[in-house]
């Protein structure tokens, strides 16, 4: 178990869909080849962004970005678009759009994600509903107190 794990508490599906995907409700993933968890290291601290970095970035999908440093140019751009990608980085044949969920304070608490099949759905046309989901669910969470101590 690494604090830079990206660890997934709910899993929906679409009707009459099924993606072979190696996440599942409890799993770990690492966060550098998810959207979800690029989405969150794009807020966290620095000190949490170097330890991600400094494992060995082992390859779990076709297009695993391996390199410290282009992860650390997507993370930029993460945080100037408010939304994180990944094609077949985390799984072959996946793709995957996600916002951050953040506290008050601009810390990541969660990350909220849409993943379909890659080559079936442009990310980037999905995009703009994640982004104003996360949005909606950070006006939420700076509304409640409770929240901001998670």
């Amino acid at each position: 178990m690494k604090a830079t794990d990206l660890v997934y508490v709910e899993i929906l599906q679409g009707r009459g869909t099924h993606l072979d995907i190696r996440s599942r409700i409890g799993g770990r993933v690492p966060a550098y080849a998810t959207a979800g968890g690029k989405a969150l290291l794009a807020h966290s601290p620095e000190g949490v962004v170097e330890q991600a970095l400094a494992i060995d970035l082992v390859p779990l999908g076709p297009s695993t970005v391996t390199d410290p440093a282009a992860l650390r140019r997507q993370l930029t751009l993460v945080r100037a678009e408010g939304v994180a990608y990944e094609s077949e980085e985390s799984n072959a044949g996946i793709t995957c759009a996600a916002g951050a969920v953040l506290r008050a304070d601009g810390s990541p608490i969660a990350a909220i994600s849409v993943t379909g099949a890659a080559g079936q759905i442009d990310m980037r046309q999905v995009a703009p509903a994640v982004k104003i989901a996360a949005l909606g669910l950070n006006r939420r969470i700076r509304a409640s107190s409770a929240f901001n101590s998670l």
